[in-house]
């Protein structure tokens, strides 16, 4: 249980948190090759978040709890003047090259390549970034202690007071004579809202150097009262890049990003991936423009525009035809499209961006759809269709090539990004790659589609409503007709002409006759046309009834008057079935270690409204600051009497990788010693499961014995991060059909398509006879959410003849006396073998059976006698004849 905070707080407040967290600017692409070709080691600060977190680093608490509260633009019909204060510092150690001159114009100039341009732009000309105190005016402040001091190996970030905290608090200090820092408290919180410290020489997101300052934004070991307010949050920036004098914008546009509106990193600190690459301010967009210098940055992408108060998202509430998506640079419409137009954390936000204004230097042009998920910290955890490590961006932009490029750390953006792209992209949908399903897989309705070429003002069709499928199967039956040994493929074609996605699951179902019948007082439940559930005291024949059985009989009226029943054999899905809708029931749990958190919960569930969940309410993860090392385990289930069973359950797990795994054990001694189904620990699952997926497993090596089946969480030690933990529901043990097949057994058709599905009727080792099975295709039709097909196999089979001996030899005997011995005829085909004849044409011997019919597998002794009436050797020829259609004639 290590490494990553996940943030469950509502939308209202996530503003304040991420003030909170510590930010720096992403490496220049060179240092990040350099990290990539191992030539410098990953920076410590990026590679140590946890123990940057514990030092207070990274802690989410210390401003929200003294009371800093992040800018957030309020209006967008007048313009707001924003005071911003910029401290520059130099070092007895690293003396100023750069006249201090230079950066009024870098950050408050009314012409391009500035601060104060920049945000004019992003921000539709709302906020005004100014100051009191130009740093012409201030001059060059001296640091009392040497650069080396503060950067202290580590680009600033080491133990204080070496480190930038205390370099900021002596910049503040030594400017506190000649700068009134109330001023600076825009929005009258009591706290200096924007603070640059700029120090002298280079930055080491562009050097790579440990023996320089890093930028970044973070706050003062303690908040530092001046003049009334408090100087707390901070950014720090370098002096110049390769050379004095070609300093950009760039880094303080991303850093003002963090401290002044208190927006996440958009990139990955693990470079194994690109986050929003060169698409955002927040990520490598602030590295943009024509040296890769920052001379240009990206403008903040949809979401961290919307965060910083510049624009409202239209909300899209109904489905729309030929909208009108003007370039973002000139126009504030960005559009958020989820089902039915439904607030959620969860959204897509769509934006046309083109390469005007500071977007000159984007990769490519065009509808920019991002899929966000507010409930996550930041986008140091990518995903990807197979991948399988933890967790998802915060902010994902949907590329349209289809490639992930960005996840992959192949590039930081190319023309294949928006739409249409390099691919001509024009659908973005729940069957389109990629996607428009949420996080946890499902359908969201969500559609962007007939996408016009990229322009100034672009078009497209909006879609959020849920829209009802319309289901048709052909054909209405199956029928195979095999000899055994064979194998056939049918299809199965699933129409959808209704206006909405049709989604299918299908289950089938064994209704092979038996021959015992079932009758008198048992309580009846339908359960589909011709199929019903008896419980409740049972009798079978004149037995004795049999009252609180587990597993429940199903059966069909073989008289409809006398309220007798058929029963069903190798019913599948009918051995065992709990979806935690009734509270734990007969389950019980097993503490290990620590406390007991296996228990119902609402939190999150797959069906209806309750799962079993191991993890702690209200809190909403598993961290208690203990190993957590327990087991819900499963009342007893009776798999005697079945040939197959298969295990199926629902199960959605975020835990930590690498460390915290969910097993699943089976037991066939009532718990004593536990047998593995899918690893132990260090090779379950662990991670995440990427929302609710449905599990089987083959359960065919248990029947024959009573089990239990457990659900076993561990997480190896007691480090603990947000995970939310393992939620199991909809629970199910069932008997498996061997001779029919689906492939297919799930999907999704568009409307107006159809999908066809393989139905494999197998006859391998099958005897001659009858099959029949309901194929139930489950789906989302409102009409008609359940179809039955039936599928019937007629197999052919063949006896076979087999006979324990080739020759009979009675050896010596008397006249007079009779003498036995045992012939013994197998059937060992797959239909019943008639022997219609069994003759000897010596009339000393004699045989006890002449005809019978044995069942496949059955055998039959025939006594075979002698009674020799002569002296001398008796010879005889034993004939048996059958229906054996390879050996109709058997010789003795």
């Amino acid at each position: 249980m290590r490494i990553l905070f996940l943030s469950f707080v509502c939308v209202v407040i996530f503003f304040a948190l991420y003030t909170l967290s510590y930010s720096s600017i992403p490496p220049h692409p060179r240092v990040e090759q350099m990290i990539r070709d191992g030539k410098i080691p990953v920076p410590y600060h990026l590679i140590n978040r946890a123990d940057a977190m514990k030092r207070g680093i990274n802690s989410y608490t210390p401003i929200q709890s003294k009371g800093f509260k992040p800018y957030r633009q309020s209006s967008l019909q007048t313009t707001t003047t924003f005071k911003a204060i910029a401290i520059l510092i130099q070092f007895s150690d690293n003396p100023s090259q750069v006249a201090s001159v230079f950066f009024d114009s870098l950050l408050y100039a009314v012409s391009s390549n500035s601060l104060r341009d920049y945000y004019q732009e992003v921000s539709y000309g709302t906020l005004d970034v100014v100051t009191v105190n130009f740093p012409s005016s201030l001059g060059w402040m001296s640091a009392p202690q040497a650069y080396s001091y503060y950067v202290a190996g580590n680009n600033g970030f080491g133990t204080y007071p070496q480190n930038a905290q205390k370099l900021t608090e002596d910049a503040v200090a030594a400017a506190n004579s000649v700068v009134d820092f109330s001023q600076y408290d825009n929005n009258s919180d009591g706290y200096v809202d924007a603070l640059f410290i700029i120090h002298a020489g280079q930055g080491a997101e562009y050097t790579g150097n440990p023996n320089h300052i890093w930028s970044h934004k973070w706050q003062t070991s303690t908040p530092q009262l001046v003049d009334g307010v408090y100087a707390y949050v901070y950014s720090m920036e370098p002096e110049y890049w390769a050379i004095p004098g070609d300093m950009t914008c760039g880094v303080y546009a991303h850093e003002a990003g963090h401290s002044i509106f208190g927006i996440p990193d958009l990139y990955d600190y693990g470079y194994d991936s690109r986050g929003l690459g060169r698409w955002s301010l927040m990520a490598g967009g602030s590295w943009n423009g024509p040296s890769n210098l920052g001379e240009s940055p990206a403008h903040p992408d949809a979401w961290s525009r919307y965060a910083m108060g510049f624009v409202t998202p239209i909300n899209i509430i109904s489905n729309s035809t030929n909208v009108n998506i003007p370039a973002v640079k000139d126009s504030a419409k960005i559009f958020k499209l989820w089902t039915n137009g439904s607030g959620s954390t969860e959204y897509f936000l769509v934006e046309n961006r083109q390469k005007i204004g500071y977007d000159t230097y984007l990769r490519g042009d065009g509808l920019c759809i991002y899929h966000v998920d507010e409930t996550q910290s930041g986008n140091n955890d990518q995903w990807y269709p197979g991948y399988t490590d933890y967790g998802h961006y915060k902010v994902a932009i949907e590329q349209a090539d289809g490639l992930w490029d960005l996840e992959k750390y192949i590039n930081s953006g190319d023309t294949g990004d928006p739409y249409p792209g390099s691919t001509n992209n024009t659908a973005f949908n729940s069957a389109s790659t990629p996607s428009s399903k949420d996080y946890n897989f499902n359908n969201t309705s969500v559609a962007v589609t007939n996408i016009s070429n990229s322009g100034m003002t672009m078009t497209a069709n909006f879609s959020v409503e849920v829209l009802p499928p319309e289901i048709g199967v052909t054909p209405d039956s199956l029928f195979a007709d095999l000899y055994t040994g064979d194998e056939i493929t049918q299809t199965l074609t699933i129409n959808n002409t209704g206006a909405g996605e049709l989604s299918f699951n299908i289950v089938t179902e064994d209704i092979t006759l038996a021959l015992n019948k079932l009758f008198t007082k048992t309580d009846i439940s339908f359960v589909h046309d011709g199929l019903y559930k008896l419980s409740g005291d049972r009798q079978k024949d004149d037995e004795v009834a049999r009252k609180n059985i587990a597993t429940p009989i199903f059966g069909q009226f073989s008289s409809e008057a006398e309220r007798k029943f058929q029963t069903l054999s190798q019913m599948n899905f009918l051995i065992f079935h709990d979806d935690f809708e009734n509270g734990m029931g007969n389950w019980t749990t097993q503490v290990y270690s620590s406390a007991d958190l296996w228990h119902i919960t609402q939190y999150n569930y797959n069906s209806s409204t309750h799962s079993l969940w191991c993890g702690i309410e209200g809190q909403w993860n598993y961290n208690n600051g203990q190993r957590i090392n327990n087991a819900a385990i499963s009342p007893t289930i009776d798999l005697r009497g079945r040939t197959f069973a298969t295990l199926e359950f629902y199960e959605s797990y975020e835990t930590e990788p690498g460390y915290d795994y969910c097993m699943v054990d089976v037991s066939t001694d009532g718990g004593s010693t536990w047998i593995p189904l899918r690893g132990s620990y260090g090779s379950a699952p662990s991670g995440t499961s990427g929302g609710w997926m449905l599990r089987s497993y083959d359960l065919t090596s248990f029947t024959g014995y009573v089990i239990k089946v457990r659900y076993y969480f561990d997480t190896g030690d007691a480090i603990a991060q947000q995970y939310p933990g393992w939620f199991v529901d909809d629970v199910n043990i069932y008997s498996s059909i061997d001779w029919l097949t689906v492939t297919p057994s799930s999907g999704v058709v568009p409307p107006g398509s159809s999908i066809n599905i393989d139905l494999t009727f197998s006859a391998i080792e099958k005897d001659g006879g009858e099959y029949n099975a309901n194929i139930f295709i489950l789906n989302n039709d409102p009409d008609e959410d359940t179809v039955r097909v039936p599928a019937h196999m007629r197999v052919t089979g063949a006896p076979n003849i087999a006979l324990s001996d080739t020759s009979i030899d009675f050896g010596t005997a008397f006249i007079s006396t009779t003498h036995r011995d045992t012939l013994t005829v197998s059937n060992v085909g797959t239909d019943i073998l008639n022997v219609s004849n069994i003759t000897i044409d010596n009339s000393d011997y004699g045989v006890s059976a002449t005809n019978f019919s044995l069942n496949p597998g059955e055998r039959q002794n025939v006594a075979v006698t002698f009674t020799p009436s002569v002296v001398g050797e008796r010879l005889g020829k034993l004939t048996i004849t059958s229906d054996d259609p390879d050996e109709g004639t058997l010789e003795v």
